[in-house]
């Protein structure tokens, strides 16, 4: 009875869906459950979001004046559905936001699914707004991350997949949303680029903790230089080559003694795959192989502010651009000094972020660096004897943050999606303008 009731109260017209990992008593222990949870925190309340089963809460509850349905679980056939048949009682509510990673929803035969999900809610009048934040438009070049070799026919078959998953969505949804400019350039090979909508990774305002007090706290000295990389340990986040590299530079410069914090550990949205458990200990052995290396494992949310608030250098190694990087937003948010691999230069293409550089007065070779010894070393020699460099690198940091506010991406969203009233769609009048010939072509099948 109570939740019938609660359903009838948001069953309302011009509210909204979210769709997404969440967690609303805190910024959650996943980057999606984050966004969603600035996303929801940016649009106010009276949101209905639909989200993941979590322990000893209640499937259907309120909270902050938003209405919380739990009620999908990773790799479940049937977690699709479950959402279906509650978008069914929400009748009257016609938008509807879809936040997707791959990682979150569970394996590809799950993830494969999704398709007809949007179909149905199609079907049955809802108006989809698809989020991704992910986006590759070849999966060779994360053959490793996937546990595959480059020539594997299965590869193939998966970048078909991935390409036809996209094309699909692109029919169905209102628009599909990336964060960067580089992931509209990919995704536009499978979708009409008019279809693709990019509104940027929004960025907190968070204030440091007092630096010296969090340092004691934390066992690192007032003289330690410490580069943070956050986040969960992946092959295309490139820290086992950026182990390597820190062991061949000088443990001091100018005083300082330069300490590598891994926050981060074990993914579980990899546990239990045989190639990801091999890379997992192979990044652990090298960090073992070095005292000033330090890995500590899963980071709760109340100690993420400790970590960003004694980093002097924020440091995103990745080999590979596949997402706008949550930890390079939080390290954002702290006005934090940041440095990315070359690999990232496509960040550029934004817009947003080429004003940034421009405005701090950076160059390319500044922000953005081969991961290798001597690049290294040179970044954190001139952090440490250079006050100009660092203060160039905190105002790109503040300027992000300033044009990525939450405030200003809730103003895009608000423009595309809230208070936007979908049509009905009778069935026999649907019509996905589908043409098989063009499928065909695409994938030189015919």
């Amino acid at each position: 009875m109570k939740n019938n009731t609660l359903i009838n109260k948001y069953n309302k017209k011009n509210r909204l869906i979210i769709i997404s990992e969440y967690t609303p008593s805190i910024k959650g222990s996943t980057g999606l459950a984050r966004f969603a949870s600035n996303t929801a925190e940016s649009l106010g309340n009276k949101l209905i979001i639909i989200t993941n089963r979590a322990k000893d809460q209640d499937e259907i509850s309120e909270n902050d004046g938003n209405l919380l349905i739990r009620c999908f679980e990773k790799n479940r056939f049937l977690t699709f559905f479950n959402i279906f048949a509650y978008l069914l009682r929400l009748n009257k509510v016609k938008t509807v936001l879809f936040e997707f990673e791959f990682a979150s929803y569970g394996n590809i035969f799950v993830v494969g699914l999704l398709p007809l999900l949007v179909l149905l809610m199609k079907i049955i009048g809802k108006k989809v707004f698809f989020a991704l934040h992910q986006v590759t438009d070849d999966l060779k070049r994360l053959n490793r991350h996937l546990g595959l070799a480059k020539n594997s026919p299965f590869l193939s078959l998966l970048n078909i997949g991935l390409g036809l998953f996209y094309w699909i969505l692109g029919l169905l949804s209102e628009k599909v949303i990336v964060l960067e400019e580089e992931f509209k350039s990919r995704l536009s090979k499978f979708i009409k680029e008019d279809k693709i909508l990019l509104i940027p990774h929004g960025v907190e305002s968070l204030k440091a903790l007092d630096n010296f007090k969090t340092r004691r706290e934390m066992k690192l000295g007032r003289k330690d230089f410490v580069i943070l990389v956050f986040g969960y340990i992946a092959w295309y986040k490139g820290l086992d080559r950026l182990i390597e590299v820190f062991n061949h530079i000088p443990a001091t410069f100018q005083g300082k003694r330069v300490k590598l914090v891994i926050a981060g550990g074990y993914s579980q949205a990899q546990a239990g795959r045989d190639h990801y458990e091999r890379h997992f200990q192979s990044v652990m052995e090298k960090a073992r192989g070095n005292k000033r290396v330090i890995v500590t494992g899963f980071v709760p949310e109340d100690k993420i502010k400790d970590y960003y608030s004694v980093a002097d250098l924020c440091l995103a190694p990745y080999r590979e651009f596949v997402s706008s990087s949550g930890p390079l937003s939080l390290a954002l948010s702290f006005q934090k000094p940041v440095i990315l691999s070359q690999e990232l230069r496509d960040y550029k293409k934004s817009a947003d972020f080429k004003k940034a550089l421009s405005m701090a007065k950076l160059h390319d070779e500044e922000l953005f660096i081969e991961i290798s010894a001597e690049s290294l070393k040179q970044v954190v020699q001139r952090l440490t004897a250079k006050p100009s460099y660092k203060k160039k690198l905190v105002l790109f940091s503040s300027s992000l943050r300033r044009l990525r506010s939450w405030k200003r991406i809730s103003r895009q969203y608000g423009k595309i999606i809230v208070n936007k009233r979908a049509k009905r769609l009778a069935l026999p009048g649907f019509n996905f303008n589908f043409k098989i010939k063009d499928l065909l072509i695409r994938y030189n099948l015919n």
